[in-house]
């Protein structure tokens, strides 16, 4: 069910015009090519090992997070 919302996701956001990558976890993404860096995350925060909140806390510590709302649930 993941990979097919993952993939939903993807084709809805090139409808849109963007240029994307996805990525099946949060390690697959850490030890991708970011020579380019993302200009938009949507990330995942039940994701198993490396959740979105964890993702989004190391991006923010190495300086390389795009500046993006975030919430915490209650």
């Amino acid at each position: 069910m993941a990979s097919s919302l993952l993939r939903a996701l993807g084709r809805l956001v090139r409808a849109a015009g963007f240029a994307v990558k996805t990525f099946a976890s949060a390690e697959e993404f850490l030890v991708s090519d970011r020579s380019v860096p993302p200009r938009c995350l949507v990330l995942d925060v039940r994701l198993g090992g490396i959740d979105g909140f964890e993702l989004h806390d190391r991006l923010l510590a190495s300086g390389t997070a795009p500046p993006v709302p975030r919430a915490r649930p209650a």
